[in-house]
């Protein structure tokens, strides 16, 4: 479904929200599409999230990222010679793997490691002589590189290769003469979970129109419900590949 279609109400999610809340197809005034928008991208993050959390086997990745050499689940940056530490994307939500491009122009996959496992250096001291890089560690929104390149051992054009999960893409609008145009676009997930939005947005609504409890807590339950599926199917949508319990915290950046 459409996040909002004004000529196919029927494939709207913003529609199905107005539906929801006992409202007409044609009343946009009482719940403007500018506030159903900022709730809308909560909702869609709750579920990139969530997926991101269960996903087994399969890698998310939001089908709204066009499939281009610069588009793909990876990051590509410059490596300098001597610096260790690089900024990691604000988009993305954990790193999968890392690699260096050699001088030779094959990639290298580096080994990650945590400050933990340094025992006998301080970590200034820690592969303290530049070179190619063998491990990685992530630091906050940084990923630092053991030892740091050296110019001779790397090519540092494009030379660091991150393999990573993303957030998901977020509805946009365009407003004009007071009115508000098509948003002729779909969420990045399974065409199943879209009314997860939907509902999301018509809690939100209810919440601040202080909305009777017995309505509440249906849309509540319903909310739940799509909760739990969309766990349910992400976890297990790769039937070769074994679901692991993974612990409450993943890899954060």
């Amino acid at each position: 479904m459409y996040y909002l279609n004004t000529t196919s109400k029927e494939d709207s999610l913003y529609h199905y929200t107005l539906y929801l809340l006992g409202k007409i197809a044609t009343d946009t005034t009482s719940y403007p599409v500018t506030d159903w928008v900022r709730s809308s991208k909560i909702y869609c993050r709750k579920v990139g999230y969530s997926i991101w959390r269960n996903a087994s086997g399969w890698e998310f990745n939001d089908s709204n990222y066009v499939a281009t050499t610069n588009n793909l689940p990876f990051a590509l940056k410059d490596l300098v010679a001597a610096q260790q530490d690089y900024t990691i994307p604000t988009n993305v939500l954990g790193i999968q793997r890392v690699e260096v491009l050699r001088s030779d122009g094959r990639y290298v996959l580096l080994n990650r490691m945590t400050k933990e496992e340094v025992r006998e250096h301080s970590m200034s001291e820690y592969y303290g002589t530049d070179g190619l890089p063998k491990y990685y560690e992530v630091r906050g929104n940084y990923v630092s590189l053991y030892p740091a390149p050296a110019a001779g051992n790397v090519t540092t054009t494009a030379g660091l290769k991150l393999y990573v999960s993303r957030d998901v893409t977020t509805p946009t609008m365009t407003t004009g003469g007071g009115a508000f145009r098509t948003i002729l676009e779909e969420p990045g997930f399974h065409i199943d979970f879209h009314p997860y939005i939907a509902v999301g947005c018509a809690i939100d609504y209810g919440v601040s129109k202080n909305y009777v409890k017995e309505k509440m807590d249906n849309l509540r339950a319903s909310l739940k419900e799509y909760q739990e599926n969309i766990e349910n199917y992400y976890s297990q949508r790769d039937r070769d590949y074994p679901t692991k319990f993974r612990p409450s915290v993943r890899s954060s950046i």
